[in-house]
């Protein structure tokens, strides 16, 4: 439907995003990885436009990607519905050490590709190149 608006203050099910996404894909003519590359870079024009201060207030994109929790948590507590909240807050954990930072992605929606994608262009933000590997993803384990 044309006519439907989406906002920040809703959590939509994962099926409907994946849906979204999927037709996005299609119209524009993508392969996957185009298309997770041409989301995460809109996605960084809209946040930069939107949440400058998320990213003016990180160090670097690790800073950032350690800080995401907590950042998508923020967004989560305007969510009227309890279980719509804890499903958003669950998304994501980070454990970080000297050498590395952990991100345990459970999100149900499996794009994985996906926060690649935004990882990379967000370190492109910051001038800065990322190794981002997967050690599970619903999507490479053959749950799409």
């Amino acid at each position: 439907d044309p006519n439907i608006v989406y906002r920040l203050d809703r959590e939509y099910p994962d099926a409907e995003f994946n849906a979204l996404f999927d037709a996005a894909q299609a119209r524009l003519g993508l392969d996957r990885e185009a298309m997770y590359g041409a989301f995460a870079e809109a996605f960084l024009r809209s946040a930069l436009r939107t949440f400058p201060r998320f990213l003016d207030d990180a160090a670097g994109v690790r800073d950032l990607l350690r800080r995401q929790p907590a950042i998508h948590s923020s967004f989560a507590a305007g969510l009227r519905d309890p279980a719509d909240r804890r499903r958003v807050v669950d998304k994501f954990v980070t454990v970080s050490d000297a050498d590395d930072l952990i991100v345990d992605y459970r999100s149900a929606n499996r794009m994985c590709g996906l926060y690649h994608a935004l990882a990379h262009v967000c370190a492109a933000h910051y001038g800065e190149r990322i190794s981002v590997t997967t050690e599970h993803c619903a999507a490479k384990l053959g749950s799409e």
